[in-house]
């Protein structure tokens, strides 16, 4: 069985689906009424997602590169995903070769409730300019995109909720 909400496998006799919290219906309802509460219920669960990065700090000094620290820094939000567009963000990262993929360390904030998840890369062609951004695929699932709007690669597809 899968959940009308977010489309994850839901086991015979759940009450709740356990990755987003819908309650399970054998059967979708096409009712004007059962399709507002499902987008608002959806709307009120994206509205808490937050998607970022982790970001490496390097320190050069007389014995080589070192690296200094980490931190994360904000991507985007589910809630200003549209399907087939991509978000921007203001993080840019080196030009991109085709000839070795790379891996990028996501941590999914889901109303508090962080999920870290990493993402590998290998690139079919070279990007020059290369930002960070985020590409909806549907209500729960986005893809990170590498690149500018004109040149850019897409990862698999990475599910907001666990």
């Amino acid at each position: 069985m899968q959940c009308n909400c977010c489309h994850a496998a839901v086991a015979e006799g759940v009450a709740k689906c356990p990755a987003c919290g819908f309650p399970v219906l054998v059967a979708g309802d096409s009712s004007p009424e059962y399709t507002k509460m499902l987008e608002d219920f959806r709307s009120r669960k994206r509205a808490q997602i937050i998607i970022e990065m982790q970001i490496y700090s390097y320190e050069v000094s007389g014995s080589g590169v070192t690296e200094s620290g980490t931190s994360w820094h904000t991507v985007g939000t589910a809630a200003a995903l549209k399907p087939g567009e991509i978000l921007w963000s203001d993080l840019e990262c080196e030009p991109l070769t085709s000839d070795r993929s790379f891996t990028v360390r996501l941590r999914i904030q889901n109303g508090g409730m962080p999920r870290e998840q990493a993402v590998t890369f290998s690139p079919d062609h070279a990007v020059s300019r290369s930002c960070i951004g985020l590409s909806g695929d549907d209500a729960f699932t986005f893809r990170l995109a590498v690149g500018s709007k004109d040149d850019y690669i897409l990862s698999d597809a990475v599910r907001m909720l666990s």
